[in-house]
């Protein structure tokens, strides 16, 4: 086969046979070789230097307690752990009390607490002026029986309220 153009001839030429790729390969490799044998031998060096090191910072760093000093330190650290015992246990208890208290609590909107404020204000203002009418000007028995009805009421509601709070049925 006859090559006429220089660029395939050359390309031709770059090839190698077997035994000589397996030749360059081989010596690829042991150049490799040789460069991690070094790096090898290089940290073996370093860590012979640095054992002796490592001992001395082992013993540093060890910290060495007296034992009346450990116990002054775990008698403190019990009277610590139990105050702080007693002081949780003071906040818990306050906290569930609160909860228990809570619970008997009714919320409102603030606008209907007004207005309920406002009609019971009302309320007590025109008892007073219908007694105050009647001691005034209408001398009415009737009238006061009204008022003792419903004064006789409210004390007696109040009463059953308080009672039921009281026996804890409320």
């Amino acid at each position: 086969m006859k090559i006429t153009n220089t660029e395939q001839l050359r390309a031709e030429l770059e090839k190698l046979s077997p035994e000589q790729e397996r030749n360059r390969k081989e010596a690829e490799v042991n150049k490799e070789i040789a460069v991690l044998t070094e790096t090898l031998s290089d940290i073996k060096d370093t860590i012979g230097k640095l054992s002796p090191l490592a001992d001395a910072l082992k013993e540093a760093s060890a910290v060495h307690i007296p034992k009346d000093m450990e116990s002054q330190l775990m008698t403190l650290a019990k009277a610590q752990g139990a105050l702080a015992a007693d002081t949780f246990k003071s906040k818990v208890e306050a906290t569930v009390k609160k909860v228990g208290t809570a619970d008997n609590r009714v919320s409102i909107p603030l606008p209907a607490a007004y207005c309920l404020f406002t009609v019971f204000f009302f309320l007590a203002a025109f008892l007073g002026l219908v007694i105050a009418a009647n001691v005034f000007l209408l001398h009415s028995m009737e009238l006061w029986k009204i008022v003792r009805f419903v004064t006789a009421g409210m004390v007696v509601m109040c009463t059953a309220i308080l009672y039921a709070k009281h026996r804890k049925w409320l």
